[in-house]
């Protein structure tokens, strides 16, 4: 929104400057902090996935004929 259209004294417009930069500040901290954690989760998955035994293979057994 325009400046001239909010109709704010100096002071007042500061305040709105500073709060925005608050909530703009807040809103990137949560960003960051869910896309590391989303990160670090996938990355110990992937890792724990990865140090596993290798998989045991099965040998099927044959269809009886009844």
């Amino acid at each position: 929104m325009e400046i001239a259209l909010l109709g704010l004294s100096e002071p007042e417009m500061r305040q709105l400057v500073r709060k925005r930069k608050r909530n703009n500040l807040i809103v990137m901290s949560a960003l960051v902090l869910f896309v590391g954690l989303v990160f670090t989760t996938s990355f110990l998955h992937l890792q724990k996935e990865g140090s596993g035994s290798a998989p045991a293979t099965t040998v099927q057994q044959p269809i009886a004929n009844q």
